[in-house]
């Protein structure tokens, strides 16, 4: 949680009003550690390392993903549409490689 709270962004009271741009490896291994969490929450065994094809795949799906969103002129339009279609490319990720080398 403390590696997520340098990239939210709150208001006067405190509510979370958007989130700043994250870095690739940062998002990766918050995504890596949240898998982790998970697993051992349901009682399953704990994931490796992250696997270098998962990566090269994740990052593979975010340029494709901004190619895609890249046109949009509003830029909140735009990195909405991104997140969006980021984290639907993670979850098909996630999903193919049923948590393994993650």
């Amino acid at each position: 949680m403390a590696a997520l709270g340098k990239y939210v962004q709150r208001d006067g009271e405190g509510h979370i009003i958007g989130v700043r741009d994250i870095p690739l490896r940062d998002a990766l291994l918050m995504m890596k550690v949240g898998s982790q969490l998970e697993r051992a929450a349901a009682g399953a065994e704990p994931l490796g390392a992250v696997d270098s094809e998962f990566v090269l795949a994740a990052a593979d799906a975010f340029a494709a993903a901004f190619q895609e969103v890249n046109g949009i002129e509003d830029q909140q339009e735009r990195a909405a549409a991104f997140q969006e279609r980021c984290l639907e490319a993670v979850g098909r990720l996630l999903a193919e490689s049923d948590g393994e080398g993650v």
